[in-house]
């Protein structure tokens, strides 16, 4: 069980990056009122360097345990949905996570507000009423044990060696 806990800790990790890196674009693009502009340097020192540019809002991470997947942006969200699309669980059951997840994310639509150096990524809703239901919360959880289960197969998985050549 420990080991699950690391694996959706590091999945955790993983998506709050790609957050850290969309945010600041994001923002700048809310602020002139523009769409998406080119693709802004990603290398590992550039990520770090926007991680002090944007907060998540504290009302999310007061509200859920679950907020990482709320604050997802439109393209994480197409890629989670993709995800349950291609796991192994039952059709009714992917049909009904991908459902909780668009009422969640219409809900509670996610914007970036810009803030003094950088961006504060909250809800264009009253968080301090964010009340998830008993089942949105278990939905939430499956899904992030089937993303756990998942990591913890292919981290099992040998890697395949390139042939010398």
């Amino acid at each position: 069980m420990e080991r699950k806990r690391i694996v959706v800790l590091g999945i955790l990790v993983l998506i709050v990056l790609g957050i850290l890196v969309m945010a600041p674009m994001l923002a700048g693009q809310l602020a002139r009122g523009t769409g998406p502009g080119p693709s802004q340097d990603t290398s590992v020192e550039s990520v770090h360097d926007l991680m002090d540019r944007f907060t998540i809002d504290p009302a999310f991470l007061n509200a859920t345990p679950h907020w990482f997947i709320i604050v997802a942006g439109k393209e994480e969200q197409g890629v989670m949905i993709r995800y349950i699309e291609n796991t192994s669980v039952p059709g009714e059951k992917k049909a009904a996570w991908i459902a909780s997840l668009k009422d969640i994310w219409t809900a509670y639509p996610v914007k970036a507000v810009p803030s003094a150096g950088g961006a504060l990524i909250t809800c264009d809703c009253d968080l301090t009423t964010m009340s998830l239901t008993g089942s949105q919360n278990a939905t939430l959880r499956e899904i992030e044990m089937e993303i756990a289960l998942d990591m913890e197969k292919s981290l099992q998985t040998p890697t395949p060696t390139p042939a010398a050549g």
